[in-house]
């Protein structure tokens, strides 16, 4: 809540299954409109994330129809949420549109060079998880937002050391899970019913606390960017 002043009225954009919207109405925060394209997402965020300061709306980001009622906004907030939409610039005009003229934006989204050399892919290559569209580099992630806002601050999230040190066994860890004989080994496992492998290779790896670096620490150090905009560019 460091960007956004007690009592702001703020949007969550992209909100999923409510974590952040909750956490952003429980530090300080005024009305919070937390919009998501998912109905499941925003059932689970009813059930277990209801606060009385917080509105849920099944809305669509490119369009925020439903949320502009809501408008204007101190802060809009769009947490790992731009790599899934098909048409960012057509979100970014709008959010601008309901901001208001000193209202902050914050998004983060996840680096695509570390992301791809994880998955043992080209650096360049288009990203293999089905749920985004594209992937950012700290370059373009800069040069997509600066079009609509004047100034732009860009953090970088990474692991702590003890967490970077076990995510640099994910590649070997990936192809051991992909091998067909320990594909056999989980079929094996279900029949004779014991304790199953974790279903995805996350949950074989320790929790991952994070550290937000003010400076580049490298591209394949950083798992996320963070961005904070202000000065919204009205005449796009």
């Amino acid at each position: 809540m460091r960007f956004i002043p007690p009592g702001s009225r703020v949007l969550d954009a992209g909100c999923g299954a409510g974590f952040g919207a909750a956490y952003i109405a429980d530090h300080g925060a005024g009305p919070v409109a937390a919009v998501d394209i998912s109905n499941e997402a925003l059932e689970i965020a009813r059930r277990h994330f209801a606060r009385k300061s917080v509105v849920w709306i099944q809305d669509d980001c490119h369009t925020l129809q439903k949320a502009a009622e809501f408008a204007p906004f101190d802060a809009v907030c769009n947490l790992e949420n731009i790599e899934h939409l098909r048409e960012p610039e057509k979100f970014l005009r709008r959010l601008t549109e309901l901001l208001k003229p000193d209202g902050v934006f914050i998004t983060s989204t996840p680096n695509r060079l570390l992301m791809n050399k994880l998955r043992g892919e080209d650096p360049d290559a288009p990203s293999r998880n089905r749920y985004h569209c594209r992937e950012y580099t700290s370059t373009e992630l800069m040069d997509l937002l600066q079009k609509f806002f004047s100034q732009v601050r860009l953090a970088y999230q990474r692991p702590v050391l003890a967490t970077r040190v076990t995510l640099a066994l994910y590649p070997f860890l990936n192809l051991t899970w992909t091998n067909p004989a320990m594909r056999l080994g989980r079929l094996i496992q279900r029949i004779l019913r014991r304790p199953n492998i974790p279903a995805n290779l996350d949950a074989a790896l320790p929790p991952r606390e994070w550290e937000v670096l003010d400076q580049d620490p490298g591209a394949l150090e950083t798992w996320n960017f963070i961005a904070v905009c202000s000065r919204v560019q009205r005449s796009l």
